[in-house]
């Protein structure tokens, strides 16, 4: 058991960094263009605010209404990009993935203790 156990132990941060290391590549290109697209719609949102009180000062109310569609298009869009996921993978799989290392681990530690037992 000693010898299982000294081999089998390197190999769980294995199992970890095996599963984690190429996804967290995409992990960071994700976040960049969700960052990107963010800053891209503050910059619109900002030069449409800045037309938008152009033309309030003016008392152009007609062009007004059309920017303010515009306002309310960019914040959805805001909205639409922050609920984007950065991590490539449904809530529940990092979950799976632990249940499918530890428990076959744990069933076999138990059983080479019921061995032992008996």
């Amino acid at each position: 058991i000693f010898f299982s156990i000294i081999f089998v132990t390197p190999l769980i941060p294995l199992a970890f960094l095996t599963f984690l290391y190429p996804l967290w590549g995409i992990h960071k290109r994700i976040q960049n263009k969700k960052e990107s697209a963010l800053r891209e719609n503050g910059r619109q949102i900002e030069r449409i605010h800045a037309t938008l009180f152009k033309h309030l000062n003016k008392n152009d109310h007609k062009k007004s209404g059309d920017l303010e569609k515009s306002l309310n298009s960019l914040y959805k869009m805001r909205d639409q990009i922050e609920r984007v996921p950065t991590w490539p993978w449904n809530p529940g799989t990092f979950r799976n993935f632990l249940s499918a290392v530890f428990l076959p681990l744990g069933l076999w530690g138990i059983q080479q203790i019921l061995v032992r037992m008996f």
